[in-house]
């Protein structure tokens, strides 16, 4: 997603992390944090890893997995360890980088092992969103998912439908619409 909007969405994404990690980790040992892009994801990918920064302390005795799928998840690896230096790469904290794009995401959920522990997914989408990535998030105890949806992936999409058929009883809706698409 690339546009005005995108601070926007990305500060929204580190709060939530902010709230969802500390929570995650010490509800359970283990907790999976999934960002699924249809796009680049360059940027919020290595804001999302700077927020587990701030409680590495929390990771001691747990262990946290990030997944990172992106079409061109290759062009995300520099980033992604410069950040994971600076991090003094704390080994319960394992990054891994797919290239794929939403639709990959139960297959990298199931390889890490996500099921039956926390799974927060940020799934920045280009297209309508398959089913079974909504439902492989909410396997997690708890799931949570951020659903970024651009104008084209929203058109005749009942998102809301799908992340209540896929198992998420709590559903809300923001539209973020910048001054560009207004005039």
């Amino acid at each position: 997603m690339a546009g005005p909007i995108d601070e926007v969405v990305r500060e929204l994404l580190v709060r939530r992390l902010d709230a969802w990690g500390p929570a995650a980790l010490q509800r359970s040992k283990r907790a999976t944090f999934l960002q699924a892009f249809g796009s680049s994801g360059a940027g919020t990918a290595e804001a999302a890893l700077r927020v587990f920064d701030e409680f590495t302390d929390m990771l001691r005795g747990r262990r946290l997995t990030m997944v990172v799928l992106a079409p061109d998840a290759d062009a995300l690896q520099p980033g992604l360890d410069a950040v994971y230096r600076e991090l003094d790469a704390p080994s319960t904290l394992v990054v891994h980088r797919m290239a794929g794009g939403p639709d990959a995401a139960p297959v990298a959920l199931k390889a890490a092992s996500a099921a039956g522990a926390p799974v927060f997914a940020y799934v920045e989408a280009v297209a309508p969103v398959d089913p079974a990535v909504l439902a492989a998030v909410a396997a997690g105890k708890p799931g949570e998912v951020l659903l970024v949806l651009d104008a084209a992936a929203r058109e005749g999409y009942d998102h809301r439908e799908a992340l209540r058929a896929a198992g998420f009883p709590l559903v809300s809706d923001v539209e973020l619409v910048s001054d560009d698409a207004v005039r």
